[in-house]
């Protein structure tokens, strides 16, 4: 062996001082990108949570409204005189109805309302309820500046909701075909 000589010495320990720093400026840069990361993310987290709660009030705001025109306090006199026979979906007329818009200090944005009454498109069983299809929009702009909106829809029915099943159904003239006139909780391949 030789013996190690003072220029050799100088120069392992450049070499050293050298990769000690190209690992530290790598491991900069990993923290670097990781705080970019970070920030990136926190970003996106803070603007979905701002669209969600929007969203969540647009959808509050769109079930006042559809609880709003189902009550039956706000229910207006259709002006015929000794009338008793008001029905709800007579004094719920068939339109597009602009509704205000909804700003306040609890939120950040402007809501602008829509409320749409149709005719059903079904006909009414004999002897059944008349109602209303009764679609509700709620529309707004984001901090983005990109148009969201929340649309909710129902049935207005001027009697018990519990009916409101056969109106979709179309009646009970139909029933479950039974195999072999048993159960329908019975296997068909069961014997007696």
């Amino acid at each position: 062996m030789y013996p190690s000589t003072p220029s050799s010495f100088h120069s392992t320990a450049a070499i050293v001082a050298l990769l000690a720093i190209a690992v530290s400026a790598l491991a900069l840069l990993v923290v670097a990108f990781g705080m970019l990361a970070i920030g990136a993310f926190h970003f996106t987290l803070s603007r979905a949570s701002d669209v969600a709660k929007q969203r969540t009030e647009a959808t509050r705001i769109a079930q006042s409204d559809i609880d709003r025109a189902r009550s039956f306090v706000s229910r207006g006199a259709d002006g015929t005189p000794g009338d008793w026979r008001l029905t709800y979906t007579e004094d719920l007329a068939v339109g597009t109805f602009p509704l205000p818009n909804i700003t306040g200090p609890m939120t950040n944005t402007t809501f602008r309302r829509e409320m749409v009454v149709s005719q059903p498109t079904l006909p009414v069983p004999a002897g059944g309820e008349s109602y209303r299809w009764v679609n509700v929009t709620v529309l707004w702009a984001d901090r983005t500046g990109v148009d969201q909106s929340v649309s909710l829809s129902t049935v207005v029915s001027d009697g018990e909701s519990s009916s409101l099943g056969s109106l979709a159904r179309g009646g009970s003239a139909a029933t479950t075909l039974r195999p072999k006139n048993r159960n329908i909780n019975v296997p068909y391949p069961a014997v007696n």
